[in-house]
């Protein structure tokens, strides 16, 4: 049986240490090109493969030390003011667990503000090269179908959600037509049966839509009547939300729209009593609201091992083909809805 080409093999036909040659085989920016390409080519020639079991073996050992620390990765901010991104309990969310992440594998996360005055994206990405950065975590921009301008060859990027339309990045979002098919799902098994759906158009595009057509469909797969046409809008206005609530009258409300709850009780409905309300996206932080969590911590983690991988193998640039990771949500009882027994006990007693 013919024996497996090693890396040591390499190095003696090349003539550098194992350790180079390891390092030019996962393509390390630290190694010249020049060097990069001589030990790839005597590498293909002698018939080199990756061990699978001695890269596990190597991953599982790094996972018991620290890593020593590798390079800075930016968190590039968009919003109209320097903390604005913060207002969103997700965004925080997506920042822990990048930060995590981040130190488990030896990086260091900074934040960059792409409108602090003066600054332009051909001088942020100055700043970028000058400092070593090559890394960048795009968390969501403040509007949907954002076109961003950036020296992007010269970058390794991704992007959480959908907002970013060009150019199109790898990115990393929870998974949000599946959360919206398993919350509607939970809530006919909950004993519902007048599901409407309230949301803002502008929050309908940050995701895509995706709750939007999972809604419709999700009732189609329970063979459920859609005869309450969603409620979106661009502007709230309690009297048309009035009106809608009137004509259909719902039992179980889904919507991330705060303000739906306070019209709520403010005609002195109680929930989950007399309705019930239900998000298809929560922080963890959001513990009252029934709904799907989406596991920010989640996607902020995936985020940098993603990123974390472009850069091992050197993969600067706009992607030939998009990666998307998404991250499952798990849904949340909360205080806004009943459970199965409180249905029940409801119907027996009519």
């Amino acid at each position: 049986m013919k024996r497996r080409v090693t890396i040591r093999d390499i190095a003696r036909e090349a003539g550098y240490h194992f350790t180079t040659v390891s390092m030019a085989l996962r393509k390390h920016p630290s190694i010249p090109e020049k060097t990069r390409n001589k030990i790839v080519k005597i590498a293909e020639r002698l018939g080199y493969r990756p061990d699978p079991v001695l890269g596990a073996l190597m991953s599982y050992r790094s996972e018991l030390k620290k890593a020593s620390y590798l390079s800075t990765l930016a968190w590039l901010t968009n919003y109209p003011t320097q903390t604005g991104w913060r207002v969103v309990p997700l965004f925080e969310e997506f920042y822990e667990g990048a930060v995590r992440e981040a130190d488990r594998r030896g990086y260091r996360i900074e934040e960059f503000w792409l409108q602090e005055p003066g600054m332009t994206p051909r001088r942020m990405a100055q700043i970028f090269q000058s400092r070593g950065v090559q890394g960048i975590l795009l968390p969501p921009q403040p509007m949907a179908n954002t076109v961003l301008e950036f020296d992007w060859p010269s970058f390794a990027a991704v992007s959480f959600g959908y907002t970013l339309a060009k150019p199109v990045l790898h990115g990393v979002s929870n998974h949000h037509f599946r959360s919206m098919l398993l919350l509607v799902e939970r809530l006919f098994a909950l004993g519902y049966r007048r599901c409407g759906y309230v949301e803002e158009r502008r929050v309908d595009a940050r995701v895509s839509y995706s709750w939007l057509g999972a809604y419709q469909v999700a009732h189609d797969v329970a063979g459920k009547p859609r005869d309450i046409p969603a409620f979106r809008f661009d502007a709230w206005s309690g009297e048309e939300f009035g009106r809608w609530f009137e004509q259909h009258r719902p039992d179980v409300i889904v919507t991330k729209y705060p303000p739906v709850k306070t019209w709520l009780e403010e005609q002195g409905l109680k929930l989950p009593r007399d309705i019930g309300l239900a998000s298809p996206s929560l922080a963890d932080s959001e513990a009252s609201w029934a709904g799907m969590h989406e596991n920010a911590v989640a996607i902020g983690r995936a985020a940098v091992s993603l990123l974390g991988d472009l850069l091992q193998h050197q993969e600067l640039g706009l992607p030939a083909t998009p990666q998307r990771i998404m991250i499952e949500g798990v849904w949340s009882p909360g205080k806004t809805v009943k459970t199965k027994r409180q249905r029940s006990g409801r119907r027996r007693a009519s």
